[in-house]
């Protein structure tokens, strides 16, 4: 086998800090996406649309406290593991799976 030099001209990639204690903070992850040589993504995790009446459900059931009153309420994408928890629990579907990466 011959040794080789290979490059890496374009990635993308998410790098996941998990306390699940949350010795260190108050909620369990720190989601941090990157990209490198023109590679993009989109927003992680899913999101809430205008039809949100502010019940507060996904908040309550949200265990990464990655949701944020607001109108509309606002997912905070660095704390979001995609778990769907919130998606199940919108009583008007309000929230909507983002499927690319």
């Amino acid at each position: 086998m011959k040794d080789g030099n290979f490059v890496i001209y374009k990635a993308k990639g998410e790098i996941f800090d998990v306390d699940f204690d949350e010795s260190k903070r108050d909620h369990k992850l720190l989601r941090t996406r990157f990209s490198y040589g023109g590679a993009t993504y989109n927003q992680a995790g899913p999101r809430i649309t205008s039809k949100c009446i502010k019940c507060g459900k996904c908040k309550d059931i949200c265990t990464f406290k990655a949701i944020k009153e607001g109108s509309p309420y606002k997912i905070i994408p660095k704390r979001c593991d995609d778990c769907g928890s919130c998606i199940l629990s919108c009583p008007v579907n309000a929230i909507k799976e983002s499927l690319t990466f």
